[in-house]
């Protein structure tokens, strides 16, 4: 699944097929980030407002998911 980690991310570039000294933008990472992206929003749109707070530093989907997952498994234990 993309938020558990069993797709990370692709290299943002990769060498350039004429010219191997200099790089060019991978399409695969393109991609990558569009979904990746795709997630975070859904994610933080379904969240509370307390729960946004707690992974407002998140700039991935995955780190969300875990944040989320770490803190509720805390909360969890603690019963």
């Amino acid at each position: 699944m993309f938020i558990e980690g069993d797709n990370s991310p692709p290299p943002e570039s990769i060498p350039n097929p004429v010219n191997n000294d200099e790089s060019i933008p991978n399409p695969a990472y393109t991609i990558w980030y569009k979904q990746d992206k795709f997630i975070f929003g859904a994610l933080i749109v379904t969240l509370t407002p307390i729960v946004t707070h707690i992974v407002s530093k998140a700039k991935k989907a995955r780190v969300i998911w875990h944040m989320i997952s770490d803190s509720l498994s805390f909360t969890l234990r603690g019963r």
